[in-house]
């Protein structure tokens, strides 16, 4: 537990006869130091002898930093600054020095009584006037400073004590041992360390109420203890500790946990994964919390991140030339930057197709027979948690992806002519739980697959230009529970697959988006089709239906993205495009909505 460290400087002001006065001023004990202004009333200014006094250093400097209301063992001299009542260092009819530098130990007389005492001389008119002290270090940095008012009267003794604040330089935020993930170029392992604005390049990543040690320190590295709150009163000179959130995702308070300062953060009720707040923690002056800060005070700032883990909401597309994945928010359009790419050797993509979200985590199929698994909300060069590869998963060039209602993953095996099915969390070198595959399934080039509302599995069977459909737990040489196919369908080469919430089917069909309605069976006509020189749909691979009945087409030929209102048909012009050098994307293949 850390005791408070407030540096406190206590004055005296006597106003008396030229010459200095008597030496007769008791020393004040602990809290307050005497100086006498002896002033001449025939030159209608006084002489100020100013004595200021503190309390001696003794023993180790850690040993200073127990005790309270003492300077740090690293102060080496006191600015001595008068000013004019209103602030202005010009004071009426005076034209002597105004600012003063003492020294310390040099110009103090040794301790008397556990008090060092530091004399300063100037001359002053009668008057009311401001008084700042600063503590300095060797280098000049403020440590602690505090400013008053006193009045002086000729032939009258003025006491006035300072409780220098502690001026805070560092503020450092450490995680408890489990529960907290950091990451970001400007986050270390542990701890975040400030001041300063980090909240482009560091993330605390927590799921549940976290408590996290707050400790400061001067410029020198000498320990402060704030106060909090209510409690400033009962601490002076220590600064005040507060914390806010930049949105409803967190709430962020500050408070003693067995007397140690400590930051409690606590994801919003409504915050969903990826869901993100600026934390901001502050460390202010005493004088500063109530009143302006002077020149050599400023409140310390803390800023970095909290996230919920996962990957926040928008749209994801596997690049087939870069092997990467990038992320773009809701409404993106033009050419946006991602808000998320992962790639880089760690990553172990290559030749990439599918994607697949579950429980929050990132599936990615690489045609080089494995799929990798990737923890919520990695990005950059990230090393999967798991990877699925080895002669016993019956890989065959796997390409789309997608889970069931218990999450089993389904994948699609292009060169295998069959659907493979693994348990949920499968990794390793491991066997599928189900097969479906055999003459009376009809599959022969298996592409896109996906699950309507209750749980069908639909594969796209790009060779026979159909659309197969296989009841809940089909396994083995099993045929269709229907098949959508036919002239009238309008089917070529179908690949990617997807659902809007009212079960109608999407399909990425020759460069057309085919709609069918939910349940379609047979040689059936689309009830929409997107298609048409203004579409803008080329080379067309994935197809992706958001919340909003929003829908998205992965353009391999063009390197884009592009987007079509609820309900658009025939050949329309997307509603946005996401294409361009900054986008990153490259061959973008499959996509997702998330």
């Amino acid at each position: 537990m850390l005791k408070q460290l407030r540096s406190v400087a206590a004055l005296m002001l006597l106003a008396g006869c030229s010459g200095g006065g008597s030496g007769s001023v008791p020393h004040a004990t602990g809290s307050s130091a005497p100086a006498q202004i002896v002033p001449s009333p025939s030159a209608g200014v006084a002489t100020a002898v100013l004595r200021l006094s503190y309390p001696a250093r003794t023993g180790s400097a850690a040993a200073h930093k127990r005790k309270p209301r003492y300077l740090t063992a690293s102060v080496t001299s006191l600015g001595i600054t008068i000013t004019s009542f209103n602030g202005s260092t010009t004071i009426p009819a005076y034209v002597g020095p105004t600012s003063f530098s003492v020294p310390i130990p040099t110009n103090c007389s040794p301790p008397v009584n556990g008090l060092v005492t530091c004399t300063v001389t100037f001359t002053l008119p009668p008057g009311t006037f401001g008084l700042k002290v600063t503590a300095l270090d060797g280098a000049n940095k403020i440590i602690s400073e505090q400013q008053g008012t006193f009045n002086l009267v000729v032939g009258a003794s003025n006491a006035l004590s300072l409780t220098l604040d502690a001026n805070t330089a560092s503020i450092v935020v450490t995680p408890p041992a489990t529960g907290v993930t950091l990451s970001g170029t400007g986050c270390p392992a542990t701890p975040i360390n400030g001041p300063g604005d980090l909240s482009l390049s560091c993330t605390a990543s927590l799921t549940a109420t976290q408590n996290f040690t707050v400790s400061l320190a001067d410029s020198d590295t000498n320990a402060i203890a704030p106060t909090i709150g209510a409690t400033v009163s009962a601490t002076p000179g220590a600064p005040v500790l507060s914390a806010s959130s930049s949105n409803a995702n967190f709430s962020a308070s500050v408070g003693f946990v067995m007397g140690t300062p400590t930051l409690t953060l606590t994801p919003g009720v409504a915050a969903t994964a990826g869901a993100t707040a600026v934390i901001t923690v502050t460390a202010t002056p005493a004088t500063c919390a109530a009143l302006p800060c002077g020149d050599g005070l400023a409140p310390a700032v803390l800023k970095f991140t909290a996230s919920v883990p996962g990957y926040p909401s928008g749209v994801y597309v596997v690049n087939s030339d870069s092997f990467t994945v990038t992320a773009y928010a809701p409404g993106s359009n033009g050419n946006v930057t991602p808000t998320l790419t992962l790639g880089g050797n760690s990553t172990g993509l290559s030749f990439t197709e599918g994607l697949a979200f579950d429980g929050g985590n990132l599936y990615v199929s690489n045609t080089t027979n494995s799929i990798n698994e990737y923890a919520a909300g990695s990005s950059g060069n990230a090393t999967p948690i798991a990877t699925i590869t080895g002669l016993n998963t019956s890989f065959a060039q796997p390409a789309w992806l997608a889970f069931d209602s218990a999450g089993s993953l389904y994948v699609s095996n292009v060169a295998g002519g069959d659907i493979t099915v693994y348990s949920a969390g499968a990794n390793g070198n491991v066997a599928p739980i189900r097969t479906i595959a055999g003459g009376q399934t009809h599959i022969a080039v298996p592409e896109g697959v996906a699950f309507d509302s209750s749980g069908n599995l639909y594969v796209a069977n790009n060779g026979p230009s159909e659309i197969l459909v296989f009841a809940p737990g089909a396994n083995g040489n099993v045929s269709p529970s229907a098949i959508i196919g036919g002239a009238n369908t309008g089917l070529t080469n179908p690949l990617g697959l997807a659902f809007d919430t009212n079960g109608n089917l999407y399909v990425a069909s020759n460069n057309e988006i085919l709609v069918f309605a939910k349940g379609a069976t047979g040689n059936v006509t689309p009830i929409q089709t997107i298609g048409g020189v203004n579409t803008q749909l080329v080379s067309l691979r994935g197809v992706a239906v958001d919340g909003s009945g929003n829908i998205y087409a992965a353009n391999d030929g063009m390197s884009s993205v592009t987007v079509y209102a609820k309900g658009s048909n025939g050949n329309v012009a997307p509603s946005a495009t996401i294409s361009g050098a900054s986008t990153g994307l490259s061959g973008p293949f499959g996509i997702a909505v998330h």
